[in-house]
């Protein structure tokens, strides 16, 4: 099939269950709220994972920076501890029902934290990643954006007391950017 050929069934004319007004990928799936609120926080947790990842990454290929230091940016960035933090930026600008979905997300059962983490940051990063997989869903990809631009803003903040990535950044050109 060439790209052409591939259309989505709004572009086709039809207006599928799930497309969102103004996206410009009609062929996101989006929940409706109850399918949204029956689906598991675990399964909002992985999706939301991506999302928070695809928006790293987005932000980081701005910078005019290696692929190696992109990674290891990345890597400082999309971490438990890191992600608490992040949660502490914009748990203030929550709604009551993403605050919700949230600590239904951290309250999760099927919680093996990593050895690089405490339990109570894996769970944050856990409600974290519940979050925006929620909104993800949901058809909430531009609230998402807007949540993790407040982070992205205060990102030395969401980093400090732990190494921040631009300290990473700066041990990645010590050792030449391979």
């Amino acid at each position: 099939m060439e790209i052409e050929e591939m259309t989505s069934p709004a572009q086709r004319g039809g207006s599928p269950a799930g497309s969102v007004p103004g996206c410009p990928y009609p062929f996101l799936p989006v929940l409706g709220a109850y399918e949204l609120k029956q689906t598991d926080p675990l399964v909002h947790a992985y999706v939301g994972d991506a999302v928070y990842e695809l928006f790293v990454r987005i932000s980081l290929s701005r910078t005019p920076v290696t692929n190696t230091r992109m990674h290891l940016q990345a890597v400082s960035i999309v971490n438990a501890q890191s992600q608490q933090r992040a949660y502490r930026v914009i748990r203030d600008s929550l709604t009551r029902e993403e605050a919700d979905v949230f600590r239904r997300g951290r309250n999760a059962s099927g919680h093996a934290h990593p050895r690089h983490a405490s339990p109570m940051e894996y769970t944050d990063a856990t409600g974290l990643e519940a979050l925006f997989g929620w909104l993800w869903l949901g058809g909430g990809s531009l609230r998402a954006w807007e949540l993790f631009e407040l982070i992205w803003s205060r990102l030395e903040e969401v980093a400090a007391d732990m190494g921040s990535w631009t300290s990473v950044r700066d041990k990645s050109a010590d050792k030449g950017d391979r």
